[in-house]
Formats: C-alpha cells, sequence, structure tokens
C-alpha cells in the first residue's frame, strides 16, 4: 500500500532563479567565470602566454568557489554550516536535541566538556 505524503516545500522545491538554478549557484558560477577571466588577462598580459593555457591555470583557483556554490551538507550551505560549527564551538552546545529520549519529560540538550 502506497500512501503519498506531502513533500516539505522548504527542502523539495528550490527557488528558481535562472535555468533551474537558484541566484547563489548562478552568482558563484559567474564569480567563478571573473575569476577564470582575470586569470587568463594576468597570464596573457604579465608572461605572454596564450588564452588557452592561461584559463587551464584559472580553473582549479575558480573551483572552491562552485563548490561553496553547489554543495550541500546535512541539508546546509557550506557557509551556513561552518557558522553552525562556530555557534556550536562558542557556545559549547550541539546543535541538536536528542529526540530519541522519549521518556524524560523535559528536553535534553547535549553539552560538551
Amino acid at each position: 500500500m502506497t500512501i503519498p505524503i506531502n513533500k516539505d516545500p522548504d527542502t523539495e522545491y528550490k527557488n528558481e532563479f535562472m535555468f533551474g538554478y537558484t541566484l547563489k549557484e548562478v552568482l558563484c558560477v559567474a564569480a567563478a567565470f571573473l575569476i577564470i577571466a582575470g586569470v587568463t588577462a594576468f597570464a596573457y598580459f604579465k608572461f605572454n602566454m596564450a588564452l588557452n593555457v592561461g584559463c587551464y591555470f584559472g580553473i582549479p583557483l575558480a573551483f572552491p568557489v562552485v563548490f561553496l556554490g553547489f554543495k550541500e551538507w546535512y541539508g546546509m550551505s557550506i557557509t551556513r554550516f561552518i557558522s553552525e560549527l562556530g555557534y556550536e564551538r562558542k557556545t559549547g552546545e550541539l546543535a541538536f536535541d536528542a529526540d530519541e529520549l522519549e521518556e524524560y519529560i523535559t528536553p535534553v540538550t547535549l553539552r560538551k566538556k
């Protein structure tokens, strides 16, 4: 028996900006292209390299920008995940409550020592 359950709109459906990508993803790709173009121009004018060789030097520098725009860990973007880790270190509290401990009446929050 299959019971259809409504999907969570916040996690299932993205806010599309252009061609099915979010604004953050489009801006990260644009920034990556600007990095590649800048490295290519620098290599061309400074070292008189061919344009296609200069592009190959720019791609490894642009990859982290694209990675930050598209990758998600635990349903959060990388920047949000890093800020949550910083909050956890600063406050000493874990970012979740232990829901599996239902026998306790009061909510349980774990603390680091």
